[in-house]
């Protein structure tokens, strides 16, 4: 059984469950398809596979990508923040 909020906006519920495959989200993430195909591999990335394609749900990478953002520190400049992003993601390529 599906429970739907009924105060969400249909666009909002259509949107959340779209499935993407490897170049929708590549684009949608402004990456390449290698560097998705290495977070599938990776299991860094919400996926499910169905008959050997790598499909997407956009509201778990909407999630997903959300739980990765920075939230800058008051005080701190623009570069300051974007070093800060750049080492977590750095980090997060090598596990």
């Amino acid at each position: 059984m599906i429970l739907v909020d009924p105060m969400a906006d249909a666009a909002d519920i259509i949107s959340e469950r779209t499935i993407m495959d490897v170049p929708d989200v590549a684009a949608f993430l402004r990456v390449s398809e290698s560097t998705i195909r290495k977070l599938v591999k990776e299991k860094r990335i919400p996926y499910f596979k169905i008959e050997g394609r790598y499909l997407f749900y956009r509201g778990a990478l909407e999630k997903w990508a959300s739980d990765l953002s920075i939230e800058p520190e008051k005080g701190s400049t623009k570069g300051e923040a974007s070093q800060k992003a750049e080492g977590i993601w750095s980090k997060t390529k090598g596990k």
